[in-house]
């Protein structure tokens, strides 16, 4: 291979050919990256060499006074940086669960062992391929509580949708009958309730997995969700109240995230918007995006879903949000937001507390009146 580079090819006084001959001699020098079983002559600052004995691909350092092995030719690796997985971070595999190390998978695809919390609070689980039935307790689900009720009979939605626990059911005074499922009117799928009762109220409440609070509808943070069912005297003859919206858990948009960030953002994996026909015949495509769950997206059901008293023959009568973000709201929150559902319902069905007939100036869902609350012959509304 060529090695010997002319800096000083062109001259006046030089022999046309004896000229032509180093610039064919640089090229070869260049395009061989002065490959030689010895250092090139002359040598400079970020000059390439490829050491045909070590088989090593070298560059003269930024000072100009020694060679840097950078690629080993022969094995097909950089020199002096290890590519192996097992241990480019230091620490290698094991076939045990051991503090450091990382368990591999064996000839039948198994991990052994067990794997160890890291955090003082963590706990051993059991093998990889189980979780024990304490691993995860009551108190680890994010949970919440939900409750419906109506005067005489009516079709509910429950507020924990396909994430929700089996209901329970209560009357005030006298028997109750109730169906699971036994109206449905939505082109969505929902999971809703019908109490039959001869007399006062009938109440279910409904423990659920939480699905991506907080939520906010474009007037600030709602801890409680408060819709009634007014006759047009004020009496209140259905309710709802959770800390989610009859939308969040029945719609068809999920808002239950895949991915938590650092900085408490929610991303869950969405299908892309392609055919299912161009996916199919294209198995290289990739299927799916995250995608970030803002506001926007966990109210994208709220048409389908306005309110829970949907199947019902709503004529003479008007549903109300109450103020989600009044003090009224957050205080009612504090006290019934868990499972003290029957006692803040029937505050409104004793006609102790009144909704405001006049609208607020609110963000709401379609054909629903966003209205204030009092207590009965106190002042403003709250």
């Amino acid at each position: 291979m060529a090695q010997n580079f002319t800096d000083d090819v062109f001259d006046p006084n030089h022999d046309g050919q004896t000229d032509l001959l180093n610039i064919e001699n640089n090229f070869a020098a260049l395009k061989s990256q002065f490959g030689g079983l010895t250092a090139p002559a002359n040598p400079v600052a970020g000059m390439a060499w490829v050491d045909t004995t070590a088989h090593i691909l070298k560059i003269r350092n930024e000072a100009n006074s020694a060679w840097l092995s950078i690629f080993d030719l022969a094995t097909g690796k950089p020199v002096g940086v290890s590519t192996d997985a097992d241990t480019v971070d230091g620490f290698h595999a094991s076939q045990s669960a051991v503090a450091n190390y990382v368990a591999v998978r064996d000839a039948s695809g198994n991990l052994p062992g067990n794997v160890l919390g890291n955090a003082a609070t963590a706990t051993t689980a059991t093998t990889a391929t189980t979780v024990s039935a304490a691993s995860i307790s009551q108190s680890k689900l994010k949970t919440a509580t939900g409750a419906v009720s109506v005067t005489g009979n009516g079709n509910l939605t429950l507020p924990g949708g396909e994430y929700g626990f089996y209901p329970q059911v209560r009357a005030v005074d006298s028997s109750i009958d109730s169906q699971i499922a036994k109206v449905a009117t939505s082109t969505s799928y929902v999971t809703n309730i019908f109490i039959i009762v001869p007399s006062n109220q009938g109440h279910a409440q409904q423990r659920y997995i939480q699905a991506s609070p907080p939520y906010d509808l474009g007037d600030g943070g709602i801890a409680l969700f408060i819709f009634a069912l007014v006759d047009k005297n004020g009496a209140v003859k259905a309710m709802y109240s959770a800390p989610e919206a009859p939308w969040h858990n029945n719609g068809p948009t999920s808002i239950r995230p895949d991915i938590y960030t650092e900085d408490g953002r929610r991303f869950k994996r969405v299908r892309k918007n392609l055919s299912t026909e161009m996916l199919l015949q294209n198995p290289r495509l990739e299927t799916h995006r995250m995608q970030e769950i803002t506001q926007e997206i966990k109210q994208a059901d709220m048409g389908l879903i306005p309110h829970p008293f949907m199947g019902n023959d709503l004529t003479g009568l008007t549903v109300v949000l109450i103020d989600p973000v009044s003090d009224h709201t957050w205080r009612a929150a504090e006290l019934f937001g868990d499972d003290n559902h029957f006692e803040h319902h029937d505050l409104y069905y004793k006609n102790k507390l009144t909704i405001d007939n006049a609208p607020l100036s609110r963000k709401g869902p379609p054909g629903v009146q966003v209205s204030g609350v009092r207590w009965k012959n106190s002042g403003a509304g709250r």
